[in-house]
């Protein structure tokens, strides 16, 4: 529970930090009820889903596929806030040899285009991570250990 509320709370100021231009407590002035959901099903569906697949793990019936999912919905749920409006793409550009010239041309192009479609993302975000924690709810429920093979 505490996890989940910790995680929450971050997303709470994460999601709306696109809007306000900086990651930091300002931003919750700027969280609307989607955003607000959207961060307590983030939050929390994390959470438990690291739970299940804990308990899950101990009783040997963890398989591949919630763990990864619910981390790859984490992260894409951050995409916006991190690519839109901050440095990072324009330092990638640069780290990689880009001219100048070209990173004050198409930086621009690739956070407009995460800004645009932020909400897009973190649907799919939310989607993910109900998706990883239904799949951590099967692996949790659904123990069938393997027989020994016969030789």
């Amino acid at each position: 529970m505490a996890v989940g509320s910790l995680v929450a709370m971050f997303y709470a100021v994460a999601l709306p930090s696109a809007t306000y231009g900086a990651l930091s407590l300002g931003a919750v002035r700027f969280l609307t009820p989607g955003l607000a959901v959207a961060a307590l099903l983030l939050g929390y569906g994390s959470a438990t889903t690291l739970a299940m697949n804990l308990a899950a793990g101990g009783n040997g019936s963890l398989r591949g596929g919630s763990g990864a999912f619910g981390m790859s919905g984490l992260l894409a749920s951050l995409l916006p806030a991190t690519l839109c409006c901050t440095p990072v793409i324009p330092l990638m550009l640069a780290a990689i040899g880009v001219s100048a010239p070209v990173i004050f041309r198409t930086s621009g192009i690739f956070q407009a285009f995460f800004a645009i479609h932020a909400a897009a993302f973190i649907a799919g975000s939310v989607a993910v991570v109900l998706l990883s924690t239904w799949l951590a709810a099967y692996n949790l429920t659904s123990y069938c250990p393997l027989a020994p093979e016969k030789r």
